[in-house]
């Protein structure tokens, strides 16, 4: 089912989580009605996609079930391969630690990107469970050398240039010094100064 997340910045994460629990568990009533009908029913236009990132909690007892029906059988490893037509698709994997993996599509997402999406989760997940009466606003979402490169490395734009002459006059000595230069871009066009 799709599921329209609100978050309350003011609200704390243990306040949330129930609150989102409660929307899950009413929207179950919903769970086997057509996605084209739950369509129908939203805000979101025909043609759109409902949703293009898909959450699969893999809820199956399947330890439970061997011990109580294996009679001698037992099972080292199990594996699961799942597949999707999604962009990105997150599977949970409970059991003594909470097992994530991220499956994406390699043309919309660069590897280095999903793995920094991990590692977020991963905060996140973290801070949820050390600190579940912090609001969700305090929660901490880059780490620090993520939020050195986006406040100071990122910014570090400054430049020198002449302060006596105007840009227009910058810019007629940057094509004097470079006539063949590409002097605008803007999707598929440049636009070169002509000679």
């Amino acid at each position: 089912m799709p599921l329209r997340i609100k978050i309350t910045p003011d609200s704390t994460v243990l306040d949330w989580l129930q609150a989102l629990f409660a929307q899950n568990q009413d929207m179950r009533r919903y769970e086997y009605t057509p996605l084209t009908q739950v369509q129908g029913w939203s805000e979101v236009a025909r043609g759109t996609p409902l949703f293009e990132s898909l959450l699969v909690f893999e809820n199956y007892p399947i330890n439970q079930a061997l011990a109580e029906h294996a009679d001698g059988l037992t099972v080292d490893e199990i594996g699961v391969v799942d597949q999707s037509n999604y962009p990105l698709t997150v599977s949970a994997f409970p059991g003594t630690e909470l097992h994530l993996e991220i499956t994406y599509a390699a043309d919309r997402f660069e590897a280095e990107t999903v793995k920094r999406m991990l590692e977020q989760l991963q905060r996140l997940l973290a801070a949820f469970a050390l600190q579940p009466q912090t609001r969700l606003s305090e929660l901490l979402l880059l780490s620090a050398v993520d939020k050195r490169q986006i406040l100071l490395d990122w910014n570090a734009t400054e430049a020198d240039y002449p302060q006596d002459r105007f840009i227009h006059q910058l810019f007629e000595a940057q094509v004097e010094k470079t006539p063949d230069a590409v002097a605008v871009m803007f999707e598929e066009q440049a636009l070169a100064m002509p000679n």
